[in-house]
């Protein structure tokens, strides 16, 4: 349908904008958001992890782009390639995510310390992982499929959305609310758009919205506990 067509290529648009804002200093000048330099031990990591989810929202637009032009063929054909960036931003994610608490493991976060950070940085991935491998599966069931792969979008855009001040700040600069707002009320957004335009639920979409936000609440609560604290010493290591 048209309308599919087109509100899945300005969402994939909406969601690179925020990427390319978020990343600027890292896509500019190779440093973090705080103009800190990137530790030379994990550097290698952070830019081929980085630029895996950078490329895996590039080929989310033009993947949609491809479909609006109706040239389903080629779209089919690029899908392995960004299966395979997704990859190696799931394979990169845990061992940068792991090796960088071993350099500033105090280093707070979000309201906890990086070691604490760690549990909501594998929660992400695995959420990526989970939507992705769903993408797959349903790939020839295009409804499903396009939910999941907006899903596994939602589930990393914060390190993008994190970045933009205003945007962090607008949902209290500080905690999961902080850190997860933006992708949240951009989830929201998405939902009720498609259920406008579909006239009834998105029942694929609204399933895993729900277990996303369920999933950052979780990790947020657990990773300041004591199982946590006990497990992720063991880790850093």
């Amino acid at each position: 349908m048209k309308k599919d067509r087109y509100f899945y290529s300005i969402v994939s648009f909406t969601m690179l904008v925020l990427t390319v804002i978020g990343f600027s200093k890292f896509l500019s000048r190779g440093i973090e958001a705080d103009d800190a330099p990137i530790p030379p031990a994990i550097k290698a990591l952070v830019i081929i992890h980085g630029m895996a989810l950078i490329f895996w929202i590039v080929t989310f637009f033009v993947q949609s782009i491809l479909i609006a032009a109706k040239n389903r063929k080629l779209h089919m054909t690029l899908g392995w390639g960004g299966a395979l960036v997704a990859l190696v931003a799931v394979l990169t994610s845990p061992v940068m995510a792991t090796k960088a608490i071993r350099l500033r493991p105090t280093e707070l976060l979000f309201d906890m310390n990086y070691a604490q950070f760690l549990l909501v940085m594998y929660t992400e991935v695995l959420a990526f992982t989970v939507f992705v491998a769903l993408a797959i599966a349903y790939r020839k069931k295009p409804a499903v499929h396009r939910s999941m792969v907006v899903l596994a979008t939602l589930a990393v855009i914060s390190g993008s959305t994190s970045r933009i001040h205003v945007l962090f700040n607008a949902f209290g600069g500080h905690g999961w609310l902080g850190l997860f707002g933006v992708p949240l009320a951009l989830g929201a957004v998405i939902l009720a758009v498609r259920m406008i335009l579909d006239r009834r639920f998105n029942g694929p979409f609204m399933a895993g919205y729900a277990a996303l936000g369920a999933a950052y609440i979780i990790a947020f609560s657990v990773a300041t506990g004591p199982w946590w604290t006990q497990t992720v010493a063991q880790i850093a290591k």
